[in-house]
């Protein structure tokens, strides 16, 4: 089974592995925090937003020297920071995550991808981010997948697989989300069983006999 997700993976745009995050706070007005010695960078992304408009997203951890206290000091972060007003725009608690930034837009703004690793899954957050906010137009768990995949041949819509299952026994399924333009999100827009998706995805290749 392992053999056939990664074939999906080098198939498709990106395999993106993750988990599910819970927003605690957005900062779009307040000035930039004084620098801390509290936290660390551990993985940051810059995404250009045109005219001269830059935003950096970091993934900040709480150094192991700190004594977190419930409720107070998160054990990990995701800050979003204008570097042309030196605002942070949004704030939240997260787990052991990673960013990227693939390079498309989203609505009004670029699209920002944050994985998060789970115990008995992943998840992938999707933000639309601005100069000003940033936004989840989606938030999925999953227990296999989730992909990456352009909509039109042109590569100019983006959508995302998730390769789920109910539970740990339970067959594959494969979800398709596409943006909506009158939501503003990525929505459902239909699934399928894996074992009908992976031979679609065989077919065109032949057999994969080795020369």
């Amino acid at each position: 089974m392992k053999a056939l997700i990664l074939m999906i993976g080098f198939l498709s745009c990106s395999v993106l592995a993750g988990c599910r995050t819970q927003s605690v706070a957005v900062a779009g007005d307040s000035p930039t925090p004084t620098p801390t010695s509290e936290y660390e960078t551990v993985g940051m992304v810059t995404l250009s937003l045109g005219r001269d408009t830059r935003v950096v997203a970091t993934i900040e951890n709480l150094k192991d020297s700190i004594r977190a206290i419930s409720g107070q000091k998160p054990r990990a972060r995701l800050v979003i920071k204008n570097l042309s007003t030196g605002r942070v725009i949004h704030e939240e608690e997260c787990g052991a995550s990673s960013l990227s930034y693939p390079g498309f837009d989203i609505g009004r703004g670029a699209g920002l991808v944050m994985t998060t690793k789970g115990g008995s899954g992943d998840g992938i957050s999707i933000y639309e981010v601005t100069d000003s906010d940033a936004r989840i137009v989606l938030a999925e768990g999953y227990r296999a997948a989730a992909i990456m995949m352009p909509n039109d041949e042109l590569g100019g819509d983006m959508g995302f697989l998730i390769v789920d299952s109910e539970s740990g026994t339970s067959p594959l399924v494969v979800r398709r989300y596409q943006y909506d333009d009158r939501s503003k999100k990525y929505v459902l827009t239909g699934k399928a069983p894996f074992s009908e998706f992976i031979r679609s995805v065989k077919a065109p290749f032949g057999t994969g006999t080795k020369n």
